[in-house]
């Protein structure tokens, strides 16, 4: 009644447990208030995870037999889907006037402290590896995009290289062709003299 802003709601396992507070509730007019009978086992199937603020595990039975045990609603299968239900910061408020109840909500308490150091240590420890995996990759995309690019210079020089060959090559076939013309020509004059020379011996002669 004094947070009307607030939806509260109760759940029990045995409707004859149950009819007590629902007639208290309804004689005292709190629109607020809701019941639901059913197994706490199926929590996960009435609300979605991170929906609950605060939970209140008000004088469960103890379950006093260690072979009932899972059945104590603070056992670490409970634990467990009560956190996937609260919100982030969300609050568990259990109360009980049972010493070993309590007792032995505090050991699974302290186990899924635990528990979940250690899933967190092996997220960071995953994350790490991962996180070293990719720099890893990238390391070895750059080293490959160096290779590729110190490969495409070097190819690239050859060819000019090549290409350099090649024009000596041409330009010297070019040279030798040219002093082979040359060579030829000249000596097509000099036969040409020479027979020039002879024919003005021969005019001489008759003369």
């Amino acid at each position: 009644q004094a947070h009307q802003e607030v939806n509260f709601l109760g759940i029990e396992k045995f409707p004859t447990v149950q009819q007590i507070p629902v007639k208290k509730a309804e004689s005292m007019d709190i629109p607020n208030l809701q019941f639901i009978s059913g197994d706490a086992n199926e929590i996960l199937e009435w609300f979605e995870e991170g929906s609950i603020d605060k939970i209140f595990i008000n004088f469960p039975d103890p379950w006093p037999k260690e072979r009932h045990d899972k059945r104590r609603l603070v056992y670490h299968t409970f634990l467990n889907d009560y956190y996937k239900l609260l919100k982030p910061n969300g609050i568990i408020e259990f109360k009980t006037d049972q010493l070993p109840l309590f007792e032995f909500s505090l050991e699974q308490a302290e186990e899924k402290r635990i528990k979940q150091s250690q899933q967190q240590q092996e997220s960071q420890i995953q994350a790490q590896q991962q996180q070293m995996e990719m720099q890893m990759q990238i390391e070895q995309m750059k080293h490959k995009q160096e290779l590729e690019k110190m490969d495409k210079e070097y190819q690239y020089k050859l060819k000019i290289e090549q290409m350099k060959i090649e024009d000596k090559a041409n330009q010297d076939a070019f040279n030798q062709y040219y002093n082979d013309e040359n060579r030829n020509n000249i000596e097509d004059d000099v036969e040409i003299d020479k027979e020039n020379i002879k024919a003005d011996v021969k005019k001489q002669e008759i003369a």
